[in-house]
């Protein structure tokens, strides 16, 4: 057992590797440059060269991949940001990464709640309406993209009923949702709401 692990693991590596080159050559390939323009400006030529010597972007392809990597691999270092100025990517992660994990183990828990009992129930009542109804709501549930769904409940419950707010995380999310653990706070669970039982259903 522990060699397969070992072995699965060792083949990841390349795959890990294929993926982070992929991304890079793809984010490398779009016209222009991240330091083309600022706003509606663009930026003049003395200062986006500047700004590209200090990102390394006037090194070539090949240098600039290799020293990605050796940052990414030695210090798990990402980054800088090319959108937010004085900002690492790995700082980006970091602020947003608890929400994340908040709304993915929540969403989790609620499609336990939801598909468990009714995969019970309509095991032990098979072919009564329990599990026609209950294979119909799993049916839909994986036949309604996320990306649907989502705007249809912001539609209805946050701007016709006006339940729940439409987007954001309130005032000091940082402070308030920092931790993978959910806040037992009414602000944190009114912005929590729709996007939980969109993951969670779908």
């Amino acid at each position: 057992m522990i060699s397969y692990v070992i072995r699965r693991l060792l083949w990841s590596l390349p795959v890990l590797f294929l993926i982070v080159l992929v991304t890079f050559l793809l984010a490398k390939a779009l016209p222009g440059g991240p330091f083309d323009r600022v706003g509606d400006k663009s930026l003049p030529e003395s200062i986006r060269v500047a700004i590209e010597k200090k990102y390394n972007l006037d090194k070539p392809l090949v240098t600039q991949f290799g020293l990605y990597i050796r940052d990414l691999v030695i210090n798990g270092d990402l980054g800088p940001s090319y959108s937010y100025r004085n900002r690492t990517v790995n700082d980006l992660i970091s602020e947003t990464l608890p929400i994340s994990a908040q709304i993915g183990i929540l969403s989790v828990l609620l499609g336990a709640i939801i598909g468990l009992p009714a995969g019970i129930f309509g095991a032990l009542r098979r072919n009564t309406w329990v599990d026609y109804l209950s294979s119909f709501i799993a049916v839909l549930g994986l036949s309604v993209p996320n990306l649907v769904l989502a705007p249809l409940l912001i539609y209805l419950f946050s701007v016709k009923l006006g339940w729940f707010p439409a987007a954001r995380w309130g005032v000091n999310y940082k402070e308030l949702y920092f931790g993978f653990i959910p806040p037992m706070t009414a602000d944190f669970w009114s912005h929590a709401a729709l996007p939980v039982i969109t993951l969670g259903t779908g």
